[in-house]
């Protein structure tokens, strides 16, 4: 195989080293939400559940199945939420109007009012952390957040798959001695 001239080897590694910044980084970030989710948690431990409402809000009435896909969780977990939603009144089960066997949970009107003060809650907190970026910083972080949502998304039957299959990673827990000092 020819070598590469010395420019394009440099554009090459270039874009692995943005590859794997990219991917520390987003790594980075899951970690800042899951100890923000946490403590949320400790406060609160229904706040796992509203974030069902939104693809209801958002999507319509759905079936658990269809909620379960949407936020990439396990049914079983929907369903002890769900329960939850339901007894709040958050939401309502009706008839599938394709399959009558069927249910799909809505969201009520108490639910919508949730979602409403949710977001506002959220956008009021990102806008104070960002309130030193400028509009086109904003703009260009929302395309691009928007784009890799999308890509990783739409990845996700693919990457299961993958992440299945590997066998270059040894099985198991690590233990605190394994990973002392390293981080991925």
């Amino acid at each position: 195989m020819p070598s590469l001239p010395p420019v394009a080897r440099s554009a090459v590694a270039a874009v692995s080293s943005d590859v794997a910044g990219i991917g520390d980084q987003a790594i980075r970030l899951v970690r800042v939400q899951h100890a923000l989710k946490a403590a949320s948690a400790r406060r609160r431990p229904d706040k796992a559940a509203l974030s069902l409402l939104f693809p209801l809000h958002d999507r319509g009435p759905l079936r658990t199945g269809a909620l379960a896909e949407a936020l990439h969780a396990d049914p079983s977990t929907i369903s002890r939420h769900v329960a939850g939603l339901l007894a709040g009144d958050l939401v309502r089960r009706e008839a599938d109007p394709v399959d009558g066997r069927a249910s799909l949970l809505a969201i009520t009107d108490a639910g919508r009012a949730t979602c409403a003060a949710l977001r506002s809650h959220r956008n009021s907190l990102v806008g104070e952390l960002l309130a030193d970026w400028d509009a086109e910083d904003l703009a260009t972080l929302h395309h691009l957040l928007r784009r890799l949502n999308d890509t990783f998304e739409e990845a996700v039957p693919m990457l299961t798959e993958r992440i299945a299959a590997r066998d270059d990673v040894p099985a198991g827990r690590p233990t605190p001695a394994t990973t002392e000092g390293h981080r991925p």
